[in-house]
């Protein structure tokens, strides 16, 4: 961000997790303790972006795998916190240059998800 800052740039788009700030509701607890550190440093950048005055966009994502072959990209940007879910990579690519094209994006949190995508079963 500060190199960010010096160096003129405008606008970062930051890929987060799930997990991160109030999405840590909808993240499985039982994954936290494995991911907590990895989680409090995304949070930490996170922070610092929005602080910097800087203009940003955070597309976080739960779920990455590669699209099944014949399925269709309906990867959608979910606003707010709350949305967890399966996107693909192909997916999250789109919706990022479709945010680098646009500003109707900026100074706002997705969650990047594909409704066609099933998440695999939790353990119980």
């Amino acid at each position: 961000v500060k190199a960010a800052k010096d160096t003129g740039v405008a606008r970062i788009i930051l890929h987060s997790s799930v997990g991160v700030g109030a999405s840590r509701a909808v993240y499985p607890a039982e994954r936290w303790p494995a991911m907590a550190n990895l989680m409090r440093a995304k949070e930490s950048a996170e922070r610092d972006l929005i602080d910097s005055g800087l203009r940003y966009v955070i597309i976080r994502n739960a779920i990455l795998r590669n699209l099944p072959a014949g399925q269709q990209d309906l990867a959608v940007l979910v606003p707010g916190e709350t949305a967890y879910g399966v996107v693909s990579r192909a997916g999250l690519g789109r919706l990022t240059r479709e945010c680098i094209e646009s500003t109707e994006c900026d100074n706002r949190i997705f969650h990047a998800v594909d409704p066609d995508m099933q998440p695999p079963e939790r353990p119980r």
